[in-house]
């Protein structure tokens, strides 16, 4: 193909190629480039891409940066001195450009015994026979072999081939062992020991003539061993099995649970007990009483008697406390004997005696997560930070609510958006949020945001009047006074003082230990004790006192049965209140109401 001339060597034929071709049948074009200069490298031999050194550049690497274009070839480094550009020539040139080649086999060297050449303007390869390509190395003998024998050239023309083991002939294509192993084997061949065979699956003997009885394909059972006669298979029992495949055992169940039954040819079945266990039969459980009060017997084991223990409980007879999880409570560990007492091993990261305290919480900032590790804690930073702790933020995720002005990471600047401030703008602007009651005024100060206050309220947000009842005893009204600055009582009827501390009976004919009290205005009513009724309690309540557990009232106070509904029922006084009784009134204390 491709111009190539086809060639005779003995008995063989070749192709010899045209410059530029290679292959068997000079089918493969060969990429030829032209050579990097001023000491440039063939980063793409496929695609003649030259990677240039600093201060070079051009297809080539021609442009130096002395202005000597194209003055130096096949890689020399081109300077300029006073006197005009000189190359000092590399890769094997010489000469006042770097174009007579040095063809020495260090510079241009053939590969299958071929020797370098030079024409004066280029290096090439003279091959011998059976070879050809630019350096050689292609094999005109390659693919004259059946059987994947190998072909080379042989001496004094030609091509000779090495056969591999089992074939032979002048193409390796007549076999040694044809028909050796029969339908049941794959024969190989050596020169050594002659033919040999290796059989499929189910076969066996030096020519594969005899079948293999494996388990595998037999399946005997209970230690039954695979034999054959010849044409089929079968299973050669052992004493006290019987079946095609042993599978039935003639004393099955003889023993029960408590033994291994046996077969004897002259008294039929016998056992052999387990350990803890006796009689003809291993019916009889030696290990009954083994286990104390905290646990149960097992089936016996070989050394003796075994035993089940109940939670918390070890030991061979079930008498030592066990080290568990749950007398411990080890919360990231596990409980664990150590010398003789029971310890939590903490897992990673972990301690203390239950093993809960983590030893990284909080290590990392800005949400990292911790992890131990065998030198200590470390961090799983979230998108935008980073650092041993997550302490450091990137500027493209450092603005919360904004947008960076800068990318001097770790000094990032922001623009806020509208309503936020801060060097993160992190930060709510807070005179949004705040609400300044009764007239306050909003005040942006040190940047935040405080109310100012009218006269008469105080607080953060001008909630809380400087007048509150709490100034005047027993529900009096504090108003502000202006005039004078301070804050002025308007006490209810029955009260006077400059702080209603002062009590004004509203009458005096209340009995049997009634409260008068202002009811409403100008209702003046009596407040009578328990077991008392009327106007003025002149009225004694035939009532009957609950005692012990069916009085539920707190606080000391009594309960009587309610004679209509035979249930219990708390009477107060006027210091409680509730159900029970349960709650204390403060008659000190003012709501703002």
């Amino acid at each position: 193909m491709n111009g190539g001339s086809a060639r005779r060597a003995g008995s063989s034929c070749y192709c010899s190629c045209q410059a530029g071709w290679t292959g068997s049948t000079c089918e493969t074009r060969e990429v030829i480039c032209q050579p990097c200069l001023n000491g440039g490298f063939l980063s793409s031999p496929s695609r003649c891409l030259c990677t240039c050194r600093d201060g070079y550049s051009g297809p080539q690497c021609e442009t130096g940066k002395c202005g000597c274009s194209n003055v130096c070839q096949n890689g020399g480094i081109a300077s300029t001195p006073a006197s005009g550009c000189r190359c000092s020539c590399t890769n094997g040139y010489t000469g006042s450009s770097c174009t007579i080649p040095l063809c020495t086999p260090l510079t241009y060297p053939c590969q299958n015994g071929g020797t370098t050449t030079s024409n004066g303007q280029s290096c090439s390869c003279s091959c011998p026979l059976g070879y050809s390509g630019l350096t050689c190395a292609t094999n005109m003998c390659s693919g004259q072999c059946g059987n994947n024998g190998r072909g080379q050239p042989a001496v004094g023309g030609g091509c000779t081939c090495v056969c591999n083991t089992g074939y032979t002939g002048d193409k390796c294509t007549v076999s040694l062992c044809d028909d050796y192993c029969g339908d049941n084997g794959f024969a190989t061949a050596s020169y050594a020991s002659g033919c040999s065979c290796r059989c499929v699956a189910g076969f066996t003997g030096s020519q594969c003539q005899s079948r293999v009885c494996s388990q595998s394909l037999v399946r005997c059972e209970n230690g039954g061993t695979p034999t054959s006669n010849g044409a089929a298979c079968s299973c050669q029992c052992p004493p006290g099995y019987t079946g095609s495949r042993c599978q039935t055992e003639i004393c099955l169940g003889y023993c029960g649970a408590n033994g291994t039954p046996g077969f004897n040819s002259v008294t039929g079945c016998t056992c052999r007990c387990n350990a803890g266990y006796t009689g003809p039969k291993c019916e009889t459980n030696q290990c009954l009483d083994f286990c104390g009060i905290y646990g149960r017997p097992s089936l016996p084991f070989n050394a003796g008697c075994g035993c089940i223990c109940q939670t918390d409980y070890t030991g061979p007879r079930c008498d030592e406390q066990a080290c568990t999880q749950a007398r411990m409570g080890c919360v990231n560990g596990r409980a664990q004997i150590s010398g003789r007492a029971c310890t939590c091993v903490c897992n990673a990261g972990f301690s203390g005696p239950r093993c809960d305290r983590a030893l990284c919480d909080n290590y990392c900032s800005n949400g990292g997560s911790p992890f131990p590790t065998t030198s200590g804690c470390s961090c799983s930073c979230p998108a935008g930070f980073t650092g041993d702790r997550c302490q450091d933020a990137l500027c493209s995720t450092y603005c919360v609510n904004g947008s960076p002005t800068s990318s001097n990471y770790p000094n990032c600047e922001c623009r806020c958006n509208a309503n936020y401030i801060g060097p993160k703008c992190d930060t709510l602007d807070p005179c949004l949020s705040l609400t300044c009651n009764n007239g306050g005024t909003k005040v942006p100060q040190r940047g935040s945001c405080v109310c100012q206050c009218r006269p008469g309220y105080t607080g953060p947000d001008c909630r809380t009047s400087i007048c509150s009842r709490s100034n005047c005893n027993n529900r009096g009204d504090s108003i502000y006074d202006p005039l004078s600055g301070s804050c002025v009582c308007f006490c209810n009827q029955g009260y006077t003082g400059t702080q209603c501390e002062l009590q004004t009976s509203c009458r005096d004919d209340c009995m049997n230990g009634g409260v008068a009290r202002m009811a409403a205005p100008g209702v003046c009513v009596c407040d009578c004790q328990a077991g008392y009724t009327g106007t003025i309690c002149e009225t004694l309540i035939e009532t009957q006192t609950c005692t012990g557990s069916e009085n539920k009232c707190q606080n000391g106070q009594p309960a009587i049965k309610n004679a209509c509904t035979g249930q219990c029922q708390c009477v107060c006084n006027q210091f409680y209140a509730g159900a029970y009784c349960e709650i204390k009134i403060d008659t000190n204390v003012c709501d703002e109401c």
